[in-house]
C-alpha cells in the first residue's frame, strides 16, 4: 500500500509540470471582468516572452523535447515539401529540420520566441509572429503542420484546427504532441486543479479522437513517448 502510493505521489508531481505555467496564467486573469479568451492568450504571450531568456534550461523546454524524436521520424516518413511548426517556440525543432530540402514556415504567439527563433533558424525557415485562430497563410499552404505541446494553451481548440485544415492541401498532414492526464490520476488532478474548467484542454486519447474527427480529420498512428504524454498523426478526412 505504501509503494503505490508513494509511486502516485511521485507521478503527480510530475504530471503538475505538464499544467503548471497554464494554472499560473489562469490564476491572473480569473478575476478579471474581461473577455477570457483575449486576456488568457496576452497571459499566455507574456508568459513565453518572459521565459525566452530562459527558455534553453527551462523544464517547459525540457517537457516540449519528449516529442522530437518521434515527430522528427514521422517528418522525414512523410518528406513534405512545406511544413508549418504551430506553436514553433526558439524554432527547435525547425532547426533539426534545417538540412532537408523542405520549405519552413513557424508561426507562435511571443514576440520574444520569435526573435530567438530567427537567431537560431538559417535562411530556409520563415517565421513570424501570430495566432492560431488566425492564421497568416492562404488556403491550401502546406503538406505538414506540426503543433506540439502547444494544443492546451489554446482556449479554443476547435477554431484552430480548422485553421490547421485550412491552410492544409488536401493530402496534407497534422502532427499533434500533446501532454495527456493519466487516467488514475484524474480524480486527484479535477480537485487540485479544476481539471474541467473550460479553458483548461488536457486530453486523453478518447478525447482526443473526438476532437479531431469533429474538425473532420482522421487520426492514425498513436503512441506514447511517456505515461503523459501523446503523438498522433491525422489527415483530412475526404
Amino acid at each position: 500500500m505504501s509503494w503505490h502510493f508513494t509511486q502516485l505521489t511521485n507521478n503527480f508531481k510530475a504530471h503538475t509540470i505538464i499544467i503548471k505555467e497554464y494554472n499560473l496564467i489562469r490564476e491572473e486573469v480569473k478575476h478579471m471582468n474581461l473577455d477570457y479568451e483575449t486576456e488568457l492568450k496576452t497571459k499566455t504571450k507574456d508568459f513565453f516572452d518572459k521565459l525566452a531568456v530562459s527558455y534553453d534550461n527551462s523544464r517547459t523546454n525540457a517537457l516540449s523535447k519528449v516529442f522530437y524524436n518521434d515527430i522528427i521520424r514521422r517528418i522525414l516518413d512523410l518528406k513534405p515539401e512545406t511544413l508549418l511548426d504551430v506553436g514553433c517556440g526558439d524554432g527547435s525543432m525547425l532547426a533539426l529540420l534545417s538540412h532537408q530540402d523542405i520549405a519552413l514556415y513557424g508561426i507562435d504567439l511571443s514576440k520574444k520566441m520569435i526573435a530567438a527563433a530567427q537567431k537560431k533558424l538559417v535562411s530556409n525557415a520563415e517565421v513570424c509572429v501570430g495566432d492560431t485562430s488566425y492564421l497568416p497563410y492562404a488556403d491550401n499552404s502546406f503538406d505538414l503542420i506540426v503543433c506540439s505541446a502547444v494544443l492546451h494553451y489554446i482556449p479554443r481548440p476547435k477554431s484552430a484546427l480548422k485553421e490547421f485544415k485550412r491552410v492544409l492541401t488536401p493530402s496534407g498532414t497534422l502532427i499533434l504532441g500533446i501532454p495527456t492526464a493519466p487516467i488514475k490520476m484524474a480524480g486527484l488532478s479535477k480537485i487540485q486543479f479544476d481539471w474541467n474548467h473550460p479553458k483548461v484542454h488536457l486530453y486523453n486519447r478518447k478525447k482526443l479522437e473526438a476532437l479531431l474527427r469533429s474538425i473532420s480529420f482522421s487520426p492514425y498512428h498513436w503512441t506514447k513517448p511517456n505515461y503523459r504524454s501523446i503523438i498522433v498523426s491525422a489527415t483530412v478526412t475526404k
